[in-house]
């Protein structure tokens, strides 16, 4: 069982790894200036960090709780197209597999 933990904290991670160069080429297309992908970006490598750190039943509430936050603050960067805002990405690759794990324990 905890190997399949594992494998999930990586694949969560790997997506916030992989996400700030994303942003930073992305920017314009969301609307954000330079120094805003910059911080962004941050975020993301920050939570990446995070999720590799999800032991217990809190942590994993206080990690959803900060991916919650994050996409509160990116919500506002809108890509003209739902699909490709940060703030859908972190509902459809985060949030969601995040919740149906915090309900399977």
């Amino acid at each position: 069982m905890e190997f399949c933990h594992n494998l999930f904290r990586i694949a969560i991670a790997v997506y916030f790894e992989k996400m700030p160069d994303k942003i930073r080429h992305y920017h314009q297309d969301h609307h954000a200036s330079v120094a805003e992908a910059k911080i962004i970006a941050k975020y993301y490598l920050q939570r990446s960090d995070q999720a590799k750190t999800v032991r217990t039943q809190q942590d994993l509430k206080d990690f959803i709780k900060s991916v919650e936050e994050l996409k509160q603050q990116v919500s506002h960067y809108n890509h003209e197209s739902y699909k490709y805002r940060w703030s859908t990405g972190l509902d459809k690759e985060v949030l969601d597999k995040l919740n149906q794990r915090l309900l399977r324990k």
